[in-house]
């Protein structure tokens, strides 16, 4: 058994290795037999065993080898019939070495199929890609090439009719021309008078209003030597007055008209009508268009309105008319606590001084302001402060559109008054306000401030495109140039001085001076049509009268030039779903590409 184990670690089993396991026998037999000292005589003897040893070999190899083949057959029969419920009687042997490399051999062939695989994968993704931005890029192509013929066939269909209507439009622009052209010629020599008393007898005899018009000429604008060509009424639609449309015999007498027209101001018979050119259709319906608004705010020293019927109110009131101001602020009314000025014809808002000494005689300080009637009814008024003495803002807005006013009317005492105030505290308070309020609407700060600025700017050179002002006075106080100090901060700009001549504000035996001003932000001064300053004197002349006690300061008035909402039922609630936009196509380019795709 010993010999069979040994026989078996020959591989294969070969004939071959059953000759070497024969030799190799023999060979450990002799070493064997020398080590234990037996010695044998090399003869025949020798021989005999060495035959007599293969052949008892050779016969145990044999008889090994019918066994280990009836061995294998057993073992191949039990392979075959593998539903045999009879265990294997030997254990299950070790893979060998080619079992093993077909093993290994597999693993690979797994994983080269499993590279193959996904490159396959990827070839088909990276194809289908490129495939696909092949077919993008030809579309767009395609695309863009269509694109471009439709454009160009359309851009000449528009080019086409855009010289059809441009030729129509040259058509009428030329017509229209010669239309306006007429019309002027036709104007040159006519104006318009307006409010202008209307007499039923009219409509049947030109003569009485030629006769009316001329006495307007003579008497309101003392001008008697002008020649009418013709008169003509125009009555106007609901309850808006008709026109007289005057044809003057040349241009130099109507050009005397409209010079003169202003003095209809001071005559009383005349103060509300207006002469104006005559204009074209055209010109009128523009103008028609733009509305606008102008209000006249006075500024007076009033030095006390009493509330009695005496030559001081007389006297007061006959200014007011004859400067015909739509609003007049006063400064020191002299009025106590809740006591108001009753003027016919006006609405009066007021801050009164809220201390007086219990001893004084009259009152003392105060501002107050006096609005016409026709101005209080077509708009809504608040007073936004008047809480401090001397300081009365009141703002305005229009009851039919967006229009908003604040004014804000100012009395600092002298620095030398008894009631002599703080004015860094005064102006610093009156700046706080104008922050507060000039979001409200348009803001005009009147006022006898007491302030002698001298030639002080009220800007910045070189930084703010202000108009320079015309100086009268060059004297300077210290509360001037803390009122200076106010306008810049304010960026407000001194209306004194910017418009036509300027004047002294205060005229008194003892001397002249400026103190009173009329200021307004910077963005506004355009918005000022004119500015004059009217001593007491002059107008005492023109009344032709002689109060008891000449006010000392002059009256000044501004033209305020007012923008007026357009009706939201004409122009803010159109239906423009249905209106065609039109596009300037011409701009466009010839070699436009519309689209560009990209993945």
């Amino acid at each position: 058994m010993e010999n069979f184990q040994q026989f078996s670690m020959y591989p294969h089993c070969s004939v071959s290795g059953v000759n070497t396991y024969v030799n190799n026998t023999e060979n450990m037999n002799m070493n064997s037999e020398l080590c234990y000292g037996h010695v044998r005589t090399v003869g025949n003897d020798t021989n005999n065993f060495t035959h007599m040893r293969k052949g008892s070999l050779s016969n145990q190899n044999m008889h090994y080898l019918s066994d280990n083949d009836s061995m294998n057959k057993r073992l191949k029969k039990s392979i075959a019939s593998p539903q045999s419920n009879t265990p294997p009687t030997r254990e299950v042997e070790p893979p060998t070495r080619l079992e093993m490399l077909i093993i290994q051999l597999s693993t690979n062939l797994n994983t080269v199929s499993e590279k193959l695989e996904k490159r396959i994968d990827e070839l088909e993704t990276n194809f289908e890609q490129k495939i696909t931005e092949k077919i993008s890029e030809k579309v767009s192509i395609m695309i863009d090439e269509k694109l471009k013929q439709n454009i160009d066939t359309v851009r000449e269909e528009v080019k086409s009719d855009m010289l059809g209507m441009q030729n129509k439009i040259d058509e009428l622009e030329k017509t229209v021309k010669t239309k306006t052209i007429g019309e002027k010629s036709e104007s040159r020599n006519k104006i318009v008078i307006k409010n202008l008393n209307f007499d039923e007898r009219e409509k049947e005899n030109e003569e009485i209003t030629k006769n009316k018009v001329q006495t307007l000429l003579k008497d309101g604008l003392t001008l008697s030597d002008i020649t009418l060509k013709s008169v003509c009424i125009k009555e106007g639609r609901g309850s808006y007055p008709g026109v007289v449309i005057v044809e003057i015999d040349n241009f130099d007498n109507k050009s005397k008209i409209m010079k003169n027209k202003r003095k209809l101001r001071a005559n009383r018979a005349y103060e509300n009508v207006y002469i104006n050119n005559d204009q074209p259709a055209e010109s009128r319906n523009i103008q028609a268009s733009i509305r606008t608004e102008s209000l006249r705010l006075g500024v007076w020293n009033v030095r006390g309105w009493s509330l009695k019927s005496n030559d001081n109110s007389q006297f007061r009131k006959q200014v007011l008319e004859y400067t015909n101001c739509d609003i007049l602020a006063i400064t020191e009314t002299f009025l106590r606590k809740n006591e108001k000025l009753n003027i016919p014809g006006f609405t009066f808002f007021g801050n009164n001084r809220k201390t007086i000494n219990r001893n004084a005689n009259r009152g003392s300080g105060g501002v107050g302001v006096l609005v016409k009637d026709e101005i209080y009814n077509s708009y809504t008024f608040e007073t936004l402060d008047s809480e401090v003495d001397g300081i009365l803002w009141f703002k305005m807005r229009s009851k039919t559109d967006f229009l908003s006013l604040c004014i804000a009317i100012c009395y600092l005492p002298p620095a030398e008054s008894c009631r002599a105030l703080d004015h860094h505290v005064f102006f610093q308070t009156l700046l706080e306000q104008v922050y507060t309020y000039q979001n409200m609407g348009r803001i005009v700060i009147c006022g006898d401030f007491n302030s002698r600025v001298g030639r002080n700017l009220d800007y910045i050179e070189g930084v703010d495109n202000i108009k320079p002002r015309s100086v009268v006075d060059f004297t300077e106080n210290h509360q001037g140039d803390a009122f200076i100090n106010f306008l810049s901060d304010a960026n407000f700009a001194i209306l004194n001085g910017r418009f036509g001549d300027n004047d002294f504000t205060y005229i008194s035996p003892t001397g002249r001076s400026v103190v009173d001003y009329v200021c307004v932000p910077y963005e506004d001064m355009e918005c000022i049509l004119d500015f004059k300053i009217m001593p007491m004197s002059n107008i005492i002349n023109e009344l032709n009268v002689m109060p008891d006690r000449i006010p000392d300061h002059s009256l000044m008035y501004c033209d305020i030039l007012l923008p007026k909402a357009v009706s939201k039922a004409s122009y803010g609630d159109r239906n423009t779903t249905g209106l065609k936009r039109k596009f300037k196509v011409s701009a466009l380019p010839n070699d436009l590409n519309f689209l560009t795709m990209r993945r």
